[in-house]
C-alpha cells in the first residue's frame, strides 16, 4: 500500500501542515487583539474623582502626565499615549466642570477644555477695589 508516487504526498502534507499554522497564528493574534481591545476599554471606563478646577503645567505631554500623577490622578503610558493621539493639552488652569469622570472623559476633558475664568463686572465711574 506504499503511493507510487511518493514525493507528491509529502508535499501535500506539507502544505496542509503549513496552511493550518497560519490559520493557527491569524486566529491567535485576532483574539490577543481583542483580549488587549478589551483591557483598554475596561482601563478607560475606570471612574477618576477630580476638582472642578485642575492646574496643568505647560510643557510636554510626558511632564503633564508626571505633574498629573503627582498630583494623585493615576495616570501611565496608556493615557500618555491617548493624550498624544488627540493633541494638545491645554496649560494653565482648566475647569473640568465635573468631579466624578470616567478615565476617557478626563482625558478628553483635558485635551477640549477652556481656561477657568471668573465673570467680572465692571462699573464705570467705581472707584474702590471691591464692587
Amino acid at each position: 500500500m506504499i503511493p507510487e508516487n511518493r514525493r507528491e504526498n509529502i508535499t501535500n502534507k506539507r502544505d496542509n501542515e503549513s496552511n493550518n499554522t497560519k490559520i493557527l497564528i491569524f486566529f491567535n493574534t485576532l483574539y490577543l487583539s481583542l483580549i488587549f481591545c478589551i483591557a483598554v476599554l475596561y482601563y478607560l471606563n475606570l471612574p477618576v474623582v477630580t476638582n472642578k478646577i485642575i492646574f496643568i503645567p505647560k510643557g510636554s505631554t510626558s511632564n503633564i502626565v508626571t505633574h498629573l500623577n503627582k498630583n494623585g490622578y493615576e495616570m501611565n503610558i496608556i493615557d500618555e499615549i491617548i493624550l498624544k493621539s488627540g493633541g494638545f493639552i491645554q496649560s494653565g488652569w482648566i475647569d473640568v466642570e465635573q468631579t466624578r469622570l470616567t478615565k476617557m472623559d478626563f482625558l478628553i476633558k483635558l485635551l477640549t477644555s477652556k481656561a477657568a475664568l471668573k465673570t467680572i463686572t465692571l462699573i464705570p465711574g467705581e472707584t474702590s477695589y471691591f464692587f
